[in-house]
């Protein structure tokens, strides 16, 4: 819907005192949206030929760069006179280039967040929420093209509040909105994953699809003797259900934005030796309210739209951040145990006769699904979807560990063991994120259960040593379990 605003300087490409009323107008602005003295001179772009003449065209209107956030800002202001010709047109528009400030050099390429306006009232507010979004890091290529299509929303009248729900999305939970976007991610793990799918259900070992149960029951609900964690059944049919995969969004939402916000930004502002990273104070609020939700969906459901807490269903414009990135970690999380249940089927394990395997026989074909799902995936994987990949198993692993009081096995193995299996097939670096959050994960299941694990880090120089420091007491743990 077009907001139906008057244009304000509807004169300015005809009129000089008018642009340059404009021109003062989007400093003034900008001035009390960013708290920063901004002089029209300082402005990075200057939008002049060669004699120091101004083009009065628009283009742009006002441009400002922040030294301090490394970031900049070009806004483009157009023509009234195109909404006659392009009625459907978004009155605010967004994408983000790349601007190199100094040629000699490549290093000083930073981001620039050009927006395209037709200006209104409703328009230029929007503009100016966007603005401090972007300045204060929560904005960016993955959210804004979801930011930017509900800014121009102009009924919603709850705006920054953003809706992804439709009609075609079915079930009971705010997770719903995510369900095709999950089946899509399973038929593109790896370029033959389709082919070899569709070979197991010509073969009539897997059947067509996902049993998807849609329910408000809590994940410890028996149905038909399973609790609602996925599974495979000797038919080859697998079930998901929908209060598991709202857990899954959840630990993914927590666990990155924890390890973000409480752990990576104060440890870089930390080896800086001054404040580079804002702290979100409320980021981690919401962030361990919400943990605290999902871990009480193993015996009580509610709905976290009731709660007020970030779903990837219906969300603060401000949380899009996190949200959109949550949610491409959720996909792969739940894609890696989906695999691990195909992977049962493509290794003949659901032909076998479960009631009278050993332990050990059991254990060794759940560590076989595992690794035969890990391949799956690293074979897919392309170098711009690689941390988001590997992130997203990762937490799918550390997610099972908080659905049990200890980490130690019957059925399947260990889950640290589980989890140190990915990494060691990964194998990442010394300053990969992937350790923190496996410590954090840790951290988080030892105040759960109340372990009293040491977290002593004086002598230990990284996370990765801080992982193995703590892996090293599960594993003891696991011994007197």
């Amino acid at each position: 819907m077009k907001d139906q605003g008057k244009i304000l300087f509807n004169q300015f490409l005809t009129d000089k005192n008018t642009y340059n009323l404009n021109v003062g107008y989007w400093r003034r602005k900008l001035q009390k949206a960013l708290v920063q003295k901004i002089e029209l001179a300082e402005q990075p772009i200057q939008n002049k030929n060669e004699a120091g003449k101004n083009f009065y065209d628009g283009n742009p209107i006002f441009s400002y760069y922040s030294e301090e956030k490394s970031k900049a800002l070009r806004i483009v202001q157009v023509n009234p006179e195109e909404l006659q010709e392009f009625p459907n047109m978004f009155l605010l528009d967004a994408w983000i280039d790349k601007r190199e400030f100094d040629k000699s050099t490549n290093e000083n390429k930073v981001d620039e967040l050009v927006i395209t306006i037709l200006l209104t009232q409703s328009s230029v507010d929007r503009c100016i929420q966007t603005v401090v979004l972007w300045f204060n890091n929560k904005l960016n290529r993955t959210n804004l093209d979801a930011y930017i299509v509900a800014a121009n929303d102009f009924n919603n009248r709850f705006f920054p509040l953003i809706d992804r729900f439709s009609p075609n999305h079915i079930g009971l939970q705010p997770i719903r909105v995510l369900q095709y976007n999950l089946e899509h991610q399973l038929e593109n793990t790896n370029g033959d994953f389709l082919r070899m799918s569709r070979d197991l259900i010509a073969r009539g070992l897997l059947q067509p699809g996902i049993k998807y149960v849609r329910s408000e029951d809590p994940i410890n609900t028996e149905i038909e003797g399973h609790i609602q964690t996925p599974y495979v059944n000797a038919k080859g049919e697998i079930f998901i259900h929908e209060t598991f995969l709202s857990y899954v969004w959840c630990m993914a939402y927590s666990l990155w934005t924890l390890y973000d916000e409480a752990v990576a930004r104060p440890s870089q502002n930390l080896h800086a030796g001054r404040e580079i990273n804002d702290i979100d104070r409320l980021q981690i609020d919401t962030s361990v309210k919400l943990f605290k939700y999902g871990l009480s969906l193993y015996s009580f459901y509610s709905s976290s739209l009731d709660e007020g807490l970030p779903n990837p269903q219906q969300y603060h414009a401000q949380q899009s951040f996190y949200v959109e990135k949550s949610n491409g970690l959720y996909l792969q999380a739940m894609n890696f145990i989906l695999c691990h249940e195909i992977a049962h089927i493509e290794l003949g394990h659901t032909r076998q006769n479960r009631a009278t395997m050993t332990n050990q026989r059991i254990l060794n074909n759940e560590r076989a699904a595992d690794d035969r799902a890990i391949k799956w995936i690293l074979a897919g994987e392309t170098e711009e979807m690689k941390a988001t990949i590997h992130t997203g198993v990762l937490i799918g692993l550390c997610s099972l560990l908080f659905l049990r009081r200890t980490a130690k096995g019957t059925t399947h193995p260990n889950t640290d063991d589980r989890i140190n299996n990915l990494l060691t097939i990964i194998q990442p670096d010394e300053a990969s994120p992937l350790w923190g959050i496996a410590a954090l994960a840790f951290k988080l299941w030892d105040d759960q259960f109340q372990k009293f694990f040491s977290w002593s880090t004086h002598n230990l120089g990284s996370y990765k040593e801080l992982y193995f420091f703590v892996k090293r007491q599960i594993e003891d743990d696991n011994k007197m379990s």
